[in-house]
């Protein structure tokens, strides 16, 4: 199983246009630059964390997990993949 990284988790915050500092709020850790560093692979979210802000930007968990399983390579998921799961 592979890891979400960090242009994965900016392509998710910049497709739901909220800023570093929302993010933060929405996933409850105390600063910015936790989720900065996320965005820079220095550590990761936890799973609940990554739910939140998935729920948060308007995106089906079960969708985005099934996108991610169904890559055979670690080929990145990126803005124009979030866009689509909007059409499913």
């Amino acid at each position: 199983m592979r890891f979400i990284t960090g242009e994965e988790l900016r392509a998710i915050r910049q497709y739901s246009r909220y800023t570093i500092t929302e993010i933060a709020q929405i996933v409850g850790v105390k600063t910015r630059k936790t989720v900065m560093n996320w965005e820079k692979n220095v550590g990761h979210p936890s799973i609940n964390q990554f739910l939140k802000l998935l729920e948060a930007c308007g995106i089906n968990d079960r969708q985005y997990f099934h996108l991610m399983f169904e890559r055979k390579s670690h080929a990145l998921i990126c803005f124009h993949d979030l866009v689509a799961l909007e059409k499913r």
